[in-house]
């Protein structure tokens, strides 16, 4: 998001530079209003263009070094606080936003209120002149044009054909655009410029018309002879404003500029090529350079159905971590956006997979998947099932119906490992194993337990690194509720169950 703003403002930037130096003092009024409105939009729409050949061609080696991943709940992990999980640039963003929409919601009331409160209105055609009580105001909006009662006649006939021109042209639908880019983005100050330079624009186009049909000297004479109200709103045409009186003179006075000199806005050509070329560049660059590839804490997402629990390790890494029994809301990226250096880390955990003894993981592929805040994700998913044993227990794979845990559907075996996988991992206390002299890294330990014809917890066996492990593991495992028995033919029938944990010591 902030590196595509920074695009979008230096485009604007460029476009701007480009305007003052070569286009701003010629008489090409029509052109130079379509250049500042196609321009500004236009800024915000290249950034989203990218030319993969300039990618390839500009791509920028970064080499990082990545540190060990944590594949599953471990010991060293802080509750994240509230305050760490505030996206604060959005909240900032969506702030500033609601204020902008605010101020112009407010602006146009102001409109609104000088319409119904006006002394009298008038209908003329596809317009309608509105007269303002004790008033020497000008300005339209639309097909509204608005003057001051205490406006001499004498003038306003000129005032009245300067503003038609700005409604039969539709000035204020290109003021409006520069207002909803204006909330859209209102911390970017060339939004603002660019509006002035277009309002300028727009009194240049209907001098020049009112110029064309009366005197010229008699029309500098009115705007000089007289100083007339304004009204602080940004998206209205207004007959008069000191600041531009001058330019407006000096522009009335002008001759014509040459026809070879719309040559120059062939200068748009090689600016825009560049912009191709800055906003691939930098987006080649930025997958270097983005947050989620940036040391930063390890963040470990422990995903529900209903919820998700964030802790934060005290380690700096590259990815975040997710672990689940479901896949989450969230975009999955391709492994081919991911840079060298992260694509040879994915494949690296991948290999690294925990294995059961006999063979088969403990979780299904790595996924990556972006975060909200945009950083990287590895998600692992958690793959539960119940493993069968040589004993008169019932192979879990052979049951009809498996253990019910309370609050799940009956016999959906998926919903059995996800919430004893959750209450484990609740509930199991490992800050204090930090303690136990483990040899820094990962380390698996393994739960045996049955669930009997009763539904109750029972011959509980645990192969652990150390025995306050092992014994931390076994407390949890009593503490698990009672569950429906598993049946196969109609009866109930015990089931032997292995869960396999695994957690990192640094």
């Amino acid at each position: 998001m902030i590196n595509y703003i920074i695009q979008v403002v230096t485009l604007q930037l460029l476009f701007l530079m480009l305007y003052d130096f070569f286009l701003s003092k010629e008489t090409f009024f029509t052109k130079n209003r379509w250049y500042l409105l196609i321009t500004a939009v236009l800024a915000f729409l290249l950034p989203l263009f990218k030319v993969s050949s300039v990618q390839e061609a500009f791509t920028v080696e970064y080499m990082v070094v990545l540190p060990e991943l944590v594949l599953s709940p471990q010991s060293v992990i802080e509750e994240s606080k509230w305050y760490q999980s505030i996206d604060y640039f959005g909240l900032v963003y969506s702030v500033g936003v609601g204020l902008s929409l605010l101020v112009f919601l407010y602006k146009l009331s102001k409109i609104i209120r000088f319409y119904f409160l006006a002394e009298k209105s008038e209908k003329r055609g596809k317009y309608r002149i509105v007269e303002l009580a004790n008033s020497t105001k000008a300005f339209s909006f639309f097909n509204l044009i608005f003057i001051g009662s205490a406006v001499p006649q004498s003038k306003r006939r000129e005032i009245l054909k300067h503003e038609l021109v700005h409604s039969r042209q539709k000035h204020s639908l290109d003021l409006l655009v520069f207002e909803t880019l204006k909330v859209l983005m209102w911390f970017n100050p060339l939004l603002y410029v660019y509006q002035k330079r277009i309002i300028l624009v727009h009194e240049y186009i209907s001098d020049a018309v009112i110029a064309e049909e009366s005197s010229p000297d008699r029309y500098i004479n009115q705007l000089l002879s007289e100083v007339f109200e304004v009204e602080g709103i940004s998206f209205v045409n207004q007959f008069y404003k000191q600041s531009q009186v001058k330019k407006r003179i000096v522009m009335i006075l002008k001759k014509q500029s040459a026809r070879t000199k719309q040559l120059r806005y062939l200068l748009l050509v090689p600016v825009m090529v560049f912009a191709i070329m800055y906003t691939s560049c930098s987006e080649a660059i930025a997958q270097n350079t983005q947050p989620g590839v940036q040391k930063d804490l390890i963040e470990i997402i422990l995903a529900s159905k209903n919820k998700s629990k964030r802790i934060t390790t005290k380690r700096t890494g590259y990815f975040n971590l997710m672990m689940g029994t479901k896949h989450p809301d969230l975009r999955e990226v391709p492994l081919t956006e991911l840079t060298k250096e992260e694509l040879a880390e994915y494949e690296r955990l991948e290999k690294a997979r925990v294995k059961h003894d006999d063979g088969t993981f403990l979780h299904k592929p790595l996924k990556v998947l972006e975060d909200k805040g945009g950083r990287k994700i590895l998600f692992i998913y958690l793959d539960m099932e119940a493993k069968a044993s040589d004993d008169n227990s019932v192979a879990f794979g052979n049951l009809e119906f498996s253990p019910t845990f309370p609050g799940c559907e009956e016999g959906n075996r998926k919903c059995l490992s996800t919430s004893i996988s959750k209450f484990v991992v609740e509930n199991l206390d490992m800050k204090s194993w930090t303690k136990l002299g483990l040899k820094k890294g990962g380390h698996r330990a393994y739960a045996i337990f049955r669930i009997t014809k009763k539904g109750t917890i029972e011959h509980i066996g645990v192969r652990a690194p150390h025995e306050k492990v092992k014994k931390d593991i076994v407390k949890v495992l009593k503490k698990l509720p009672k569950l429906k028995p598993g049946k196969v033919d109609g009866k109930e029938v015990s089931v032997k169950y292995t869960l396999p944990i695994t957690f990192t010591i640094y």
